[in-house]
């Protein structure tokens, strides 16, 4: 019985970083496309930011916003998203607990893209 909750958390565990994975890579077309229409370059990028905070009046639901900030055109926001408390914890796992706890946080990313 045992060997079996232990099988079942590796495939949910193994699912939810198959999903970051693929997630951030999502994120990072979004920033590249962004930047090839401004006819900038990746290395005009000095942040990316991913800010979270909980949606007033929707219990449960996670806004995600995606920031850049380049010389060339200070900060701006590419996009608007948002997800259920589940999905958010598939997509961002290490994000989750501040979330819940705080009800927003924030992440640079800036790394993670390029």
């Amino acid at each position: 019985m045992d060997n079996w909750k232990i099988i079942l958390g590796a495939i949910a565990l193994g699912g939810g970083i198959y999903f970051a994975l693929k997630y951030r890579h999502k994120i990072r077309e979004e920033v590249a496309k962004w930047l090839r229409d401004r006819g900038l370059e990746k290395s005009a990028l000095t942040e990316a930011l991913l800010v979270f905070d909980t949606v007033a009046g929707s219990p449960g639901v996670i806004r995600r916003k995606l920031f850049v900030t380049t010389q060339e055109t200070g900060e701006q926001k590419l996009s608007e998203e948002n997800f259920t408390m589940d999905e958010f914890k598939k997509l961002y796992p290490d994000m989750a607990a501040e979330v819940e706890r705080r009800g927003h946080a924030s992440k640079n990313i800036l790394e993670d893209i390029l």
